[in-house]
């Protein structure tokens, strides 16, 4: 229990590296790959670009996909943590850090 507690810690403290979300998003873009346009896809491919040069926050990329999990009704996806890993009270406006104040 003391090595499972110490390797969850271990875990915690290291930040997921960009290349992870991506590929977590492009895995999760082939649960639509018969209902989306192209020009939905091109667009969201676009997206992961900006957001791999640092361009776009994470949330930007996510919130477009959670439209579509909802609306296409992808259950699998709908219940992974990946797109909801804590309560939306916890999320702050700030959080994305770009475009509120004009900044």
């Amino acid at each position: 229990l003391k090595d499972y507690e110490n390797n969850l810690k271990e875990a915690f403290k290291r930040n997921a590296k960009y290349v992870f979300h991506i590929n977590v998003l492009m895995h999760a873009l082939g649960y639509f790959k018969t209902v989306l346009t192209s020009k939905e896809k091109q667009h969201f491919l676009k997206l992961l670009e900006r957001y791999r040069h640092g361009l776009i926050p994470l949330s930007a990329v996510i919130s477009i996909m959670q439209s579509w999990i909802i609306k296409y009704e992808v259950d699998y996806l709908f219940h992974q943590v990946y797109f909801a890993p804590y309560p939306e009270a916890l999320l702050e406006i700030t959080d994305s850090g770009k475009g509120r104040d004009g900044k």
